[in-house]
């Protein structure tokens, strides 16, 4: 069976326009600090909600909400990009935490995090 498109990208690789780049890092990391919390989890049945009240005063861009193990790697996380800022998740095995992550205009993050309780 033949490969569609493999022609293509051997011509495009073989070209002499072809070059390759050495990996630029980005010329700036965004700033991560932590937050008051305005956190709050609320069991509703079998599923856990997460609300997040903005108590910065600072306006933000994006917010994930987010359920982590006990290493803090995120399990879960939806991503809400306007007040109320809600979601609600299945309980994940393994959750030890609850956070939020707000991105500010200015490209700034801020994480909060809390003890989640079965």
């Amino acid at each position: 069976m033949p490969l569609v498109g493999f022609g293509l990208f051997y011509d495009l690789c073989e070209s002499p326009a072809y070059e390759t780049y050495a990996y630029q890092p980005p010329a700036e990391v965004p700033d991560t600090q932590p937050m008051e919390s305005g956190l709050q989890m609320i069991r509703r049945g079998d599923t856990v909600e997460l609300d997040w009240n903005n108590l910065t005063g600072r306006d933000a861009a994006q917010v994930n909400l987010f359920l982590a193990d006990s290493g803090q790697t995120v399990l879960a996380v939806q991503t809400v990009m306007a007040p109320p800022y809600r979601a609600l998740f299945a309980p994940v095995e393994g959750t030890t935490y609850v956070g939020v992550t707000a991105v500010w205009g200015d490209g700034s993050v801020s994480t909060a995090l809390l003890p989640y309780s079965d």
